[in-house]
Formats: structure tokens, sequence, C-alpha cells
């Protein structure tokens, strides 16, 4: 019964968030002033994803997992997955965030 219960979980996670969740988190971002975590949770619920990469490259931002930490505080429900990939020769490895 265990095992059907994280089977149904992991489901429900996939399917990603109510448009009633998204339409609450749109609230939020427009009562935030103009921050990182703004422009985070903004992108997060136009495009569904962000990873460590495009937070600093779009938005400047340097410690996204910080700012994604500030975001869970405030309520919001972010799913994080390291990413692992062999780039020229090289392996690496950053977090990519959805909303649940």
């Amino acid at each position: 019964m265990k095992g059907e219960d994280m089977a149904n979980k992991k489901e429900q996670s996939r399917k990603g968030p109510t448009q009633s969740t998204i339409n609450n988190y749109k609230a939020l971002a427009a009562q935030m002033s103009s921050s990182q975590c703004q422009k985070i949770l903004k992108h997060l619920i136009r495009y569904g994803k962000i990873t460590t990469y495009q937070a600093y490259d779009k938005y400047g931002c340097t410690r996204c997992a910080a700012r994604i930490s500030d975001l869970k505080a405030m309520g919001v429900d972010i799913t994080t997955t390291m990413v692992y990939k062999k780039k020229n020769g090289e392996h690496i490895h950053y977090g990519e965030y959805r909303l649940a």
C-alpha cells in the first residue's frame, strides 16, 4: 500500500499546479516589490520551471536556491530536481525548480 501511495503522490506532482493555485501565486507576485523572488515566481508561473543557470542569466540571481527557499517560506509549492549532465567532457549538475 505504501508503494501505491508514493506512486499516486508522484503522479499528482507531475500534473503541476491547478489554475486556482496559479492564480494565488500571481496574486502573491503582484504584492511583492520588484525583487529576484518576484521575477523567479513570475518565471515559474509563465514557463513552469527555472534552472539556476536561467535565474543567473535572465535575472542576475547568483543564489537561486536561497530565493527558492524564500518563496517556499511564503507558501509557494516548488519541487527541486538535480540535473546531472556531461558537457564538453565535464560532468556538471544544477538545480531545476518547478511549481508543484
